[in-house]
């Protein structure tokens, strides 16, 4: 399989190990991306972003890869202080669209979208957490289309068009 036709892709532990030996044995960039089983600009990128004045080195290269996780920004939303105040906003009966402003507002170098919000209560549900039984819809059902009994039964002293007064079809009168 062509290495051209393969995406980007972060390498894992053992194959920063393997790069490291490829290498340090002088095989191309090329060969090395082949070997790897990833597009040949992965192990180029792994090199300028990890590598130190004193050379590539795999352990150091998985410590700078964790650390830039937790400083990421999707990693702040899983944490437990949003799983807390996500708790109490809902326990307040916001939605998480209204979580997402309050936060803005308040505490603007923590705020996260409501999309991120609505993700984690779906992953807690999936854990087997109970969030989403505070959404301020849960258990609602929710009329999609309109509403069902629309006609005879909800128009008191419903006549039929075919009763309607010659005047309406002259268009003489606006209104009445």
């Amino acid at each position: 399989m062509s290495s051209q036709n393969k995406q980007y892709q972060q390498l894992a532990q053992g194959q920063r190990y393997q790069l490291y030996a490829l290498k340090k044995k002088g095989f191309s960039q090329t060969i090395i991306a082949e070997e790897l089983g990833v597009h040949r600009s992965t192990g180029s990128h792994e090199l300028n972003r990890n590598s130190s004045p004193e050379g590539y080195c795999p352990e150091a290269a998985e410590e700078l890869k964790t650390q830039r996780e937790c400083i990421a920004k999707k990693a702040k939303t899983v944490s437990e202080e949003y799983v807390q105040i996500v708790r109490k906003g809902l326990s307040l009966g916001w939605s998480p669209e209204n979580i997402s402003c309050r936060m803005k507002i308040e505490m603007p170098e923590k705020a996260v979208s409501h999309v991120a919000l609505c993700r984690l209560v779906r992953d807690d549900k999936a854990k087997g957490g109970e969030l989403y039984k505070e959404l301020p819809r849960f258990g609602k059902t929710r009329w999609k289309g309109g509403k069902r009994k629309a006609g005879r039964s909800l128009i008191p002293d419903r006549k039929d068009i075919t009763e309607r007064p010659e005047v309406v079809d002259l268009r003489a009168r606006l209104g009445g």
